[in-house]
């Protein structure tokens, strides 16, 4: 496994919640009907954030994996409440061996 730079995962951090905002936005826009957004562009701005996360998770670590992780659940359940999923224990989210089940709404 090849090391990666402090300064390196900082800027990777810094433009994953730039995306993050970016993808929230986008999907307010799509809720809101203001925008020509569609659910194809959301789905695949989540797809490609998520490899940026988990690339970035691989190479951190301590609170950074657990901010890392805890933004993933938060884009990771707004885009299957949006794409009118539904959320089983199956699909619960963990973190290292712990289930915590979504907010009901």
């Amino acid at each position: 496994m090849t090391t990666i730079s402090q300064n390196v995962l900082d800027t990777l951090v810094v433009g994953i919640y730039e995306d993050v905002q970016m993808l929230v936005m986008m999907m307010m826009d799509y809720e809101k009907g203001i925008d020509m957004v569609t659910k194809v562009e959301i789905i695949t701005a989540h797809t490609g954030l998520k490899e940026v996360i988990l690339f970035c998770q691989s190479h951190s670590q301590g609170m950074n994996v657990l901010r890392t992780e805890e933004v993933m659940l938060g884009i990771n359940y707004r885009v299957t409440r949006l794409s009118d999923e539904r959320i089983s224990i199956e699909k619960s989210n963990a973190i290292y061996g712990k289930v915590f089940r979504y907010p009901k709404e």
